[in-house]
């Protein structure tokens, strides 16, 4: 699977209100959302544009899952908390 990265600019202005948060984010995430939670400011903004550039790409192997014969097991005996 191919993951593409992005990283987005989010710029607000508004009455006495001025705020810049930058976003690495994987493509179709929801900038806006993200960007808000970091910087509170943006919320009282009344103009915002976010400028987005892709940032790099990485190619990530699905994760094999182990079947529960895989699994190595304790064979320690007793219980399991010995004091």
């Amino acid at each position: 699977m191919i993951e593409h990265w992005e990283r987005s600019v989010v710029t607000g202005t508004g009455p006495e209100v001025e705020a810049t948060e930058t976003v690495l984010h994987r493509r179709g995430d929801d900038v806006m959302q993200m960007a808000m939670r970091r910087n509170p400011q943006l919320a009282a903004c009344s103009t915002i544009s976010v400028r987005t550039a892709e940032a790099f790409t990485r190619i990530r192997e699905d994760e094999k899952r182990r079947t529960p014969a895989e699994i190595p097991r304790d064979d320690r005996q007793g219980e399991e908390f010995e004091w």
